[in-house]
Protein backbone atom coordinates (compact mmCIF):
# COMPACT_ATOMS: atom_id res chain seq x y z
CA UNK A 1 0.00 0.00 0.00
CA UNK A 2 2.98 2.25 0.81
CA UNK A 3 4.33 2.06 -2.52
CA UNK A 4 0.84 2.53 -4.17
CA UNK A 5 0.98 6.05 -2.13
CA UNK A 6 3.96 6.82 -3.20
CA UNK A 7 3.19 6.49 -7.07
CA UNK A 8 0.49 8.03 -7.07
CA UNK A 9 1.95 11.04 -4.87
CA UNK A 10 4.58 10.82 -8.12
CA UNK A 11 2.29 10.79 -10.67
CA UNK A 12 0.87 13.86 -9.14
CA UNK A 13 3.93 15.74 -9.01
CA UNK A 14 4.71 14.61 -12.17
CA UNK A 15 1.76 16.09 -13.64
CA UNK A 16 1.85 19.58 -11.08
CA UNK A 17 5.12 19.95 -12.69
CA UNK A 18 4.27 19.53 -16.07
CA UNK A 19 1.47 21.88 -16.22
CA UNK A 20 3.91 24.41 -14.33
CA UNK A 21 6.45 24.40 -17.17
CA UNK A 22 4.05 24.43 -20.24
CA UNK A 23 1.40 26.90 -18.46
CA UNK A 24 3.63 29.24 -16.43
CA UNK A 25 1.74 28.61 -13.32
CA UNK A 26 1.20 26.46 -10.59
CA UNK A 27 -2.26 24.87 -10.13
CA UNK A 28 -1.57 21.98 -7.87
CA UNK A 29 -4.88 22.33 -5.71
CA UNK A 30 -6.99 21.93 -8.72
CA UNK A 31 -5.04 18.67 -10.17
CA UNK A 32 -5.86 17.46 -6.62
CA UNK A 33 -9.56 18.01 -6.36
CA UNK A 34 -10.23 16.91 -9.60
CA UNK A 35 -7.29 13.13 -9.62
CA UNK A 36 -8.95 10.29 -10.56
CA UNK A 37 -12.43 11.73 -10.79
CA UNK A 38 -13.18 10.03 -14.53
CA UNK A 39 -14.37 13.27 -15.38
CA UNK A 40 -12.53 14.83 -18.63
CA UNK A 41 -14.51 17.40 -19.45
CA UNK A 42 -15.10 18.57 -16.16
CA UNK A 43 -11.48 18.29 -15.51
CA UNK A 44 -10.22 20.47 -18.62
CA UNK A 45 -12.57 23.16 -17.99
CA UNK A 46 -11.71 23.27 -13.88
CA UNK A 47 -7.92 23.30 -15.03
CA UNK A 48 -8.35 25.66 -17.68
CA UNK A 49 -10.07 27.93 -15.64
CA UNK A 50 -7.70 28.12 -13.14
CA UNK A 51 -4.99 28.55 -15.46
CA UNK A 52 -6.28 31.47 -17.37
CA UNK A 53 -7.54 32.68 -13.72
CA UNK A 54 -3.83 32.49 -12.43
CA UNK A 55 -2.28 34.47 -15.52
CA UNK A 56 -0.79 31.45 -17.22
CA UNK A 57 -1.06 29.94 -21.04
CA UNK A 58 -3.31 27.65 -21.98
CA UNK A 59 -2.12 25.05 -25.10
CA UNK A 60 -5.76 23.19 -25.76
CA UNK A 61 -4.41 19.79 -27.28
CA UNK A 62 -1.69 19.57 -24.25
CA UNK A 63 -3.73 20.56 -21.83
CA UNK A 64 -6.90 17.63 -22.81
CA UNK A 65 -4.08 14.99 -22.67
CA UNK A 66 -3.36 16.48 -18.87
CA UNK A 67 -7.12 16.64 -17.93
CA UNK A 68 -7.46 12.79 -19.42
CA UNK A 69 -4.40 11.84 -17.34
CA UNK A 70 -5.39 13.80 -13.61
CA UNK A 71 -9.21 12.15 -14.51
CA UNK A 72 -8.14 8.90 -14.60
CA UNK A 73 -5.21 8.93 -12.19
CA UNK A 74 -2.03 7.75 -14.69
CA UNK A 75 0.85 9.62 -16.44
CA UNK A 76 0.61 12.10 -18.64
CA UNK A 77 2.31 9.78 -21.39
CA UNK A 78 -0.02 6.50 -21.15
CA UNK A 79 -2.52 9.34 -22.11
CA UNK A 80 -0.76 10.25 -25.57
CA UNK A 81 -2.18 8.84 -28.79
CA UNK A 82 2.08 7.89 -29.84
CA UNK A 83 1.25 5.43 -26.62
CA UNK A 84 -1.48 3.26 -28.28
CA UNK A 85 -0.48 2.66 -31.96
CA UNK A 86 -3.05 1.86 -34.12
CA UNK A 87 -3.09 -1.55 -35.72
Amino acid sequence: MADETGDERDLIRAVDEHLTEVSGVVVDDVVLRAWGNEQVDLTYLLLSAAITASGGEVDEADLWLVARAVAFAAPIAATRPEAHPAG
